[in-house]
């Protein structure tokens, strides 16, 4: 969407509107700093490097789990279904082994705005289309996955260099 000749006040309500008919995310404006805010609770999200994030999004497209992924500082933000996530120690500690972060119910998340500064970008990687967006245990099924593959990829490739 172009919004040339527009005040970014203008473009921001513009862009939000489009977030809430397209994508069904029910965010609000900071007229302050024009900027688009969502909160966790019509939602989850979770959060991973750029590199994790590009290839748990590859599979999800693959087995039609598709949803919206933004970008910003280098980290995508995969946003699900609402949930409740309660995890065991063990979880957290393979979660925060990997640099994944599960965005905690009602937190509050800024998305894509025209009105973010330059050197504060944030892009979509799949922008909000529908209301379609995987399940956060979907997500976490397909994390696991790579991160066991990769897991076994590099224990095969150790053992190799001590032979």
């Amino acid at each position: 969407m172009s919004f040339t000749g527009q005040s970014i006040a203008d473009a921001v309500v513009l862009r939000a509107s489009d977030y809430r008919v397209a994508g069904r995310l029910y965010c609000r404006i900071d007229s302050t700093h024009h900027r688009i805010l969502l909160r966790a609770t019509d939602i989850g999200a979770i959060t991973m490097p750029e590199r994790l994030g590009c290839l748990v999004q590859a599979r999800c497209e693959s087995i039609r789990a598709r949803g919206p992924v933004f970008e910003y500082g280098g980290r995508w933000t995969f946003l699900t279904t609402p949930h409740r996530w309660d995890a065991d120690l063990g979880t957290v500690a393979r979660l925060n082994s990997l640099n994944v972060q599960v965005v905690p119910f009602s937190a509050t998340m800024l998305l894509p705005s025209p009105g973010d500064p330059v050197r504060e970008r944030r892009r979509w990687v799949v922008p909000p289309r529908d209301p379609l967006r995987p399940a956060m245990d979907t997500v976490l099924a397909v994390l696991d996955e790579i991160a066991g593959g990769h897991r076994a990829r590099c224990a095969v490739d150790s053992s190799r260099s001590s032979v």
